[in-house]
């Protein structure tokens, strides 16, 4: 059988290992939720950028990561809508429920996962990796589904980060890995995407980058953190 990657070697799905006493984690001793806030003020259509610096002894856990958003939806002028405003189609039964939240302008909280493939994997990423995020708002006539007139005040957005605590020597292991053997840079196709495989670069023994690509011609990457 000819397997995608390079040396990987065979497995057994865990679905299958019904007879075995799993195991006890012991790499893994503590780990803390932090609040991180933009790096300027939210306006109008500008990008919400954010920067995780990495720490020596935290590993970040990225599919935890959750997104909070208070936001509100305005008339153009800025001015409350009232009820009787119609927001989006009235075919679209859904929107019409969501937008009964919002009715009168008033101020709604959401929270939930960023829907990107660099935070639906199961690997953290290690310690003294900065992480940048930056979202980019879409136009009021797309996430309004057409409808002219209004638009989506952000009152506040903010990145809840999952650090964890790993053992130290499992972070010295990794190091020496990293530094004596040497890793090898993948280019990353649509075979890997299914596999949720990142592809990773370093560029001196602690700095490291995290570079993704939708597929593995283009120079450059698409994604940089």
């Amino acid at each position: 059988m000819a397997f995608i990657l390079k040396d990987s070697p065979e497995c057994v799905k865990s679905e299958l290992e019904l007879f075995n006493l799993p195991g006890t984690q012991t790499v893994i001793q503590d780990g803390q939720w932090k609040q991180f806030h933009p790096l300027s003020n939210v306006f109008d259509n500008a990008p919400v950028e954010f920067h995780i610096s990495g720490s020596a002894e935290d590993y970040i856990d990225l599919s935890q990561t959750q997104l909070y958003v208070k936001a509100k939806i305005v008339k153009v002028d800025n001015t409350p809508i009232t009820k009787d405003d119609t927001i989006g189609p009235d075919s679209d039964d859904g929107l019409k429920k969501r937008t009964e939240f919002f009715k009168e302008s008033a101020t709604v909280d959401m929270i939930g996962c960023i829907h990107s493939d660099l935070f639906h994997q199961d690997r953290l990423l290690l310690n003294l990796v900065d992480l940048k995020i930056k979202l980019i708002r879409s136009k009021p006539e797309f996430c309004l589904q057409g409808s002219e007139g209004f638009k989506v005040v952000l009152d506040h957005v903010s990145l809840f980060i999952r650090k964890v605590r790993v053992n130290p020597g499992v972070i010295l292991v990794e190091y020496f890995l990293m530094v004596f053997d040497g890793l090898e840079q993948i280019g990353l196709g649509t075979e890997h995407m299914a596999l949720g495989v990142i592809v990773h670069c370093w560029d001196s023994g602690l700095r490291r980058q995290w570079v993704c690509s939708l597929n593995g011609l283009d120079e450059t990457p698409l994604f940089i953190f």
